[in-house]
């Protein structure tokens, strides 16, 4: 576990997200949950290592799976964005792993089938303020990587949490994104928040530089999508793209193979859903 500053803390040893602790007096603010049960429980044990009350909110960055699956074992109040729990709705209650090969953390893991969902108990829109006693706690609604994602801004330490807005060692979740919003986002970040520790869910404290290349990553590939979605480019040649976007982050030669099933699985699905498909009903109109 680290410490980013005096009483918010970081653990990047589980697979799956990095994931937040913030201990008051009252209790802890969790910031996403380890994926497996069993580093749930371990999560458990060196909060109790902490000076916190025994009162648990739990905020889910967005709906991904490699966030919220493991929910259950943190026994939290758990608070997310309106679309993360419109999502929970629509979900079946048991976590079934049968969906191969989109590069997820999650299909690493084995024994995770048959889990059961925990669907958030609060929502919010735009905005959320948490009022707890030592600590200024915004929630704030940052669509891009999914329509529920969210930062959680903690105004008087000056660290915000980003979810997976930025990525450098991994290639982004891309089969849900809204490239148009996410790139809004990014502007934001880069612009309005100079002064905070910035906490990226897969790569922990990031920089300026790093906002940057994503924004410029983003940026491209929407501009990408809307010439070919013009052009009726079909998604079929999705694959020929796969390697030169890769070859934006910084990817370890071991993890090539899962990754590449990553981006191959975002852009098609984001190609199809947001572009490809769009164009052809804006023709039949």
């Amino acid at each position: 576990m680290e410490k980013i500053v005096e009483g918010v803390f970081i653990e990047e040893s589980y697979p799956g997200v990095i994931i937040g602790a913030v201990p008051m007096e009252d209790g802890v603010l969790l910031i996403d949950a380890p994926l497996r049960p069993d580093d749930g429980r371990a999560w458990l044990a060196t909060l109790r290592g902490l000076k916190g009350g025994s009162d648990r909110m739990l905020v889910f960055l967005d709906s991904h799976t490699d966030r919220t699956l493991g929910s259950r074992v943190l026994e939290s109040t758990i608070i997310a964005h309106e679309d993360v729990y419109q999502e929970f709705e629509n979900r079946p209650s048991i976590f079934k792993a049968l969906v191969p090969e989109t590069g997820t953390a999650w299909e690493t893991c084995t024994g995770l089938s048959g889990i059961r969902w925990v669907a958030p108990h609060l929502a919010f829109t735009d905005k959320a303020k948490l009022y707890w006693k030592e600590k200024s706690i915004v929630l704030e609604h940052h669509p891009g990587p999914e329509d529920g994602a969210c930062w959680v801004n903690l105004t008087n330490d000056k660290v915000l949490f980003i979810g997976d807005l930025v990525t450098v060692s991994q290639p982004p979740f891309l089969e849900n994104a809204d490239l148009e919003k996410w790139d809004d986002s990014l502007n934001i970040l880069a612009k309005n928040y100079k002064d905070h520790t910035v906490v990226s869910s897969r790569d922990g404290i990031i920089t300026d530089k790093e906002i940057r290349a994503m924004s410029k990553f983003i940026s491209g590939l929407h501009k990408q999508f809307e010439r070919m979605a013009r052009r009726r480019t079909s998604p079929q040649n999705i694959e020929k793209m796969v390697e030169k976007q890769l070859s934006y982050f910084e990817i370890q030669p071991r993890f090539h193979n899962h990754y590449f099933q990553r981006m191959q699985h975002g852009l098609m699905q984001c190609y199809i859903n947001r572009y490809f498909n769009t164009s052809s009903n804006q023709e039949i109109e």
